[in-house]
């Protein structure tokens, strides 16, 4: 019961520093993609361990390449090399943050929407990674690895990107 209140829509969080959008826009990504909702189960075996992918942050546009590193309930990735985590970085002001912004994941020709968290966490496993870790990228029904409870902010950023503004 307890993690089903932290994990709920409705507990309160602290308040997150606001990351303004920066002016320049990427020109060799579609402008503002919405994705199509896969559920974890496909996407863990659509990206293997060790496959690079592209992730857009869908407010800012920002995108970087990112490499699989692991992730059983969903995915874990780490930046492609330094120049690719300046740009992760960049989406959340320069700094890493707890934040889970909305993306989309482009894989191939495909666009998928997700969620992931811009705090590393474990041990970085690529090389030229300089953020120090992993980070978290969610999908349709991805949970956290060692609970079986998925997280209402990542599954708000998932149909956040994949429903078009009305």
């Amino acid at each position: 019961e307890t993690l089903q209140a932290l994990y709920s829509a409705g507990a309160e969080r602290a308040s997150i520093v606001e990351v303004k959008t920066p002016e320049e826009k990427p020109t060799t990504v579609r402008p503002r993609e919405y994705g199509e909702t896969a559920s974890w189960s496909e996407i863990n075996t659509l990206i293997a361990n060790n496959q690079q992918f592209l992730i857009i942050d869908f407010s800012s546009q920002i995108y970087f390449n990112a490499v699989r590193v692991g992730g059983t309930n969903h995915l874990e990735f780490e930046p492609a090399d330094a120049e690719q985590g300046e740009k992760l970085l960049k989406i959340f002001g320069g700094q890493t943050s707890y934040e889970k912004r909305a993306c989309i994941v482009q894989v191939g020709d495909r666009y998928f929407a997700a969620s992931f968290c811009g705090m590393p966490h474990g041990t970085a496993s690529v090389s030229g990674n300089t953020l120090g870790g992993q980070f978290c990228l969610y999908f349709t029904g991805s949970t956290a690895e060692n609970l079986p409870i998925q997280d209402a902010e990542h599954n708000a950023n998932i149909l956040k990107a994949s429903t078009p503004e009305e």
